[in-house]
């Protein structure tokens, strides 16, 4: 049977965490593998556990259903209705079947309330960008001959993330494919990834493959672009880096990588899709329930945004000071980083350099600091940071 919430903020078709132990509502003897939330109102709403059968169903269903009807607000037959909150009436109130239409004018008349207010007008593209119904993110993934060029793929893998109508949801995956790399692969990355030459021996190039990948999609996503973004090149679609998003959403964080992002925030655990580690196909499927968690936070343009540029870091993660917040460390020691380290030059510490400036702005005018510096409390003007900007 459904378990059924009180208030809730999420809209019908939102995927919930599956508690461990739980079993589908119309197979009891089976594991649940997904909490959906089904009919939603001001008061609660049902959150369906369905298995993997009845989890594929209920995707079938929602890509082959029939989205018109008449839209609460204006009242007009519409080709397709979304299910939306009114602002007006809270986060938690009634639901209601909403048409484009009326969804863009809503919008329109938002950013236009934001934009009244000056302080927030810088603010309102990342909050009111809509996101075109049935968006596809490709989260991908390779394994290759090794770290440093000249490199290239021995295996791709994918997983598809599709905007429906009810929400984001997995539409399909994880996918992998072995890669013929047209030179050794290292005996480092095979001890990683355990593919052999003999296993690419028959499989096509990389060349060949690339095009594939990214065909149908219309954002791409890896939790490591700067690596990945090397092997799948070739196309103009936006990236979204689920390491530099999560270091943005989640800073306090032991750890942003794949695996430990997949054990604390509690994502896909005992789904045996997710082995074996460090292949690529089961890293996807780790990679899109981490986007699945982002997507609660931020709309896609939002992460793009995000993944473009260098992410302020919480702490330091190296020398002396490794463990420390940024605030905490001397003023000499951002100095060195800036202005005596080779670190302004090196595309490693982009997000280093970019924390520490910002850092160093709060506590000091001069743009071209000497060993001595100034107060923390000295007023300080917040773009002078721009006069000398070398990332």
């Amino acid at each position: 049977m459904a378990d059924v919430t009180g208030p809730i903020c999420t809209l019908p078709g939102a995927s919930h965490d599956v508690p461990n132990g739980t079993m589908c509502d119309d197979h009891p003897d089976r594991p649940a593998v997904a909490r959906i939330q089904g009919e939603t109102d001001s008061f609660g709403s049902e959150l369906n556990d369905m298995c993997q059968e009845c989890l594929d169903a209920y995707r079938e269903e929602m890509k082959n259903a029939d989205w018109s009807g008449v839209c609460d607000w204006c009242e007009t037959h519409k080709p397709r209705l979304q299910p939306r909150r009114d602002y007006e009436e809270g986060m938690a109130g009634r639901v209601y079947d909403v048409c484009d239409d009326c969804i863009q004018r809503v919008n329109d008349e938002a950013r236009a309330e934001l934009d009244a207010y000056d302080d927030a007008a810088t603010t309102t593209s990342g909050i009111t960008t809509m996101t075109e119904p049935l968006t596809l993110i490709r989260v991908v993934d390779t394994e290759t001959t090794g770290m440093e060029d000249p490199a290239e793929m021995v295996e791709i893998g994918w997983t598809d993330l599709r905007l429906f109508p009810t929400g984001w949801a997995i539409e399909t995956g994880p996918h992998s494919r072995l890669v013929n790399p047209g030179m050794p692969i290292s005996f480092p990355a095979m001890a990683v990834h355990h593919i052999t030459e003999d296993m690419v021996f028959k499989a096509r190039c990389a060349d060949d493959i690339r095009p594939e990948v990214v065909a149908g999609a219309d954002i791409l996503c890896a939790h490591n672009v700067e690596f990945d973004s090397r092997f799948i090149r070739g196309h103009n679609l936006p990236w979204i880096c689920t390491f530099k998003a999560a270091r943005t959403a989640w800073p306090e964080m032991q750890s942003h990588k794949n695996g430990s992002i997949r054990y604390e925030r509690g994502l896909c655990q005992g789904d045996p899709r997710t082995e074996p580690s460090h292949r690529a196909g089961p890293d996807t499927w780790v990679t899109a329930h981490i986007l699945l968690d982002l997507l609660k936070l931020y709309p896609p343009e939002t992460l793009v945004e995000i993944s473009a540029k260098p992410v302020l870091l919480l702490k330091i993660d190296f020398g002396e000071h490794a463990g420390k917040r940024f605030s905490e460390i001397p003023t000499s020691y951002l100095n060195w980083i800036l202005h005596i380290s080779n670190m302004p030059t090196d595309p490693k510490k982009v997000d280093v350099v970019y924390t520490a400036r910002l850092e160093w702005v709060k506590r000091t005018t001069d743009p071209q600091p000497q060993q001595a510096a100034r107060p923390a409390t000295e007023v300080v003007d917040p773009d002078a940071w721009r006069k000398d900007m070398r990332f």
